[in-house]
Parts: structure tokens; C-alpha cells; sequence
């Protein structure tokens, strides 16, 4: 199960395709695993962006599989509660 909304594309092997705003550039990695647009960008820059990585088969497929990578490895339950554990067995020898 992806824990946030904006994870579900990763861990369900699609790019992320989104603005670039907050926190979105830990996981959203541009042009790796998906792209990040300006928060100026109109829905014509999103549109543009969709049609331009469905057209590229090769960039579409290398960034889903980049992105189930990074969601495997390091955006999953089971790695943050293994993470958040180890930190507190840290402050409890402390």
C-alpha cells in the first residue's frame, strides 16, 4: 500500500508527472523517475509533458521502472517503520 497520494504512481510503475513544490523533489527525482513543472505551468505545460513522455516509449518505461526502484527501496511502510524503529532504538541507548 503507497503511503501518500502522490507515491501511488511510483509504486504502481507509472512516472509521476507533477509540480514542483514542497517536499515533491525527495522522491520525484526529474527527469529519473518522473518530471517536476514549474507551479506557474498551465494545464496546456502538463498536457504538453504527458504527450511528449507517451510518445517516448523509452524515457515512459525507464522512468516507471526508476520509480518502482525508488518506491521498492525507500517509499514503502516497511521501510519507513524499519527507519522510524531504528531511530527510536537510537534515543532509547542515548
Amino acid at each position: 500500500m503507497c503511503r501518500r497520494r502522490s507515491e501511488r504512481g511510483l509504486c504502481l510503475r507509472l512516472p509521476i508527472i507533477t509540480s514542483d513544490t514542497g517536499g515533491i523533489a525527495t522522491y520525484v527525482r526529474q527527469g529519473v523517475n518522473g518530471v517536476r513543472i514549474p507551479l506557474t505551468a498551465s494545464a496546456d505545460d502538463y498536457a504538453k509533458q504527458i504527450l511528449q513522455l507517451f510518445d517516448d516509449r523509452k524515457a515512459y518505461t525507464s522512468m516507471a521502472l526508476a520509480g518502482w526502484e525508488e518506491y521498492r527501496q525507500r517509499l514503502n511502510w516497511e521501510t519507513s517503520i524499519s527507519s522510524l524503529l531504528s531511530l527510536l532504538g537510537q534515543g532509547l541507548h542515548s
